[in-house]
């Protein structure tokens, strides 16, 4: 099983996981059976990082992203393609693969916006289907 996890830089299993999936610099592979870690490049389109970043993930034989927070949009789209989405995940990537193994994080089982803290529109509203998924449905 492969997952990947949005990070901060390049440092593989030592490196942070960044606090959103769409806006994150890097993404860290990690192939569970084999333990081989691969690191490539974020990339942003505006405000709608998380279109291409999906894409490119949908792309790379994942089966699951591991991560902090993401949209509604994302994980939607992320999902579409039978790629389950966990949240709750902090510290170092060996951190996250760990609490993923263990159980200790989130399975979406519906797209939901999951960083209020860091949407405004999101914050305002506090709501089942958020604003911000509304806007980029239609996408």
């Amino acid at each position: 099983m492969r997952i990947c996890v949005p990070t901060l830089g390049e440092k593989g299993l030592e490196d942070e996981v960044f606090w959103n999936f769409g806006l994150s610099p890097t993404f860290t592979f990690v192939e569970l059976d084999s333990g081989d870690v691969s690191v490539v490049q974020g990339f942003k389109d505006g405000c709608d990082g998380s279109r291409i970043t999906s894409e490119i993930i949908m792309n790379s034989d994942v089966s699951v992203v591991v991560c902090s927070g993401i949209s509604a949009f994302a994980a939607e789209r992320l999902m579409k393609f039978g790629i389950s989405v966990y949240i709750g995940a902090k510290g170092k990537v060996r951190d996250a693969v760990e609490a993923f193994k263990a159980g200790r994080l989130l399975k979406l089982e519906k797209a939901a916006c999951v960083h209020a803290t860091a949407h405004d529109e999101c914050a305002a509203r506090r709501q089942e289907e958020h604003a911000c998924f509304e806007k980029w449905r239609s996408k």
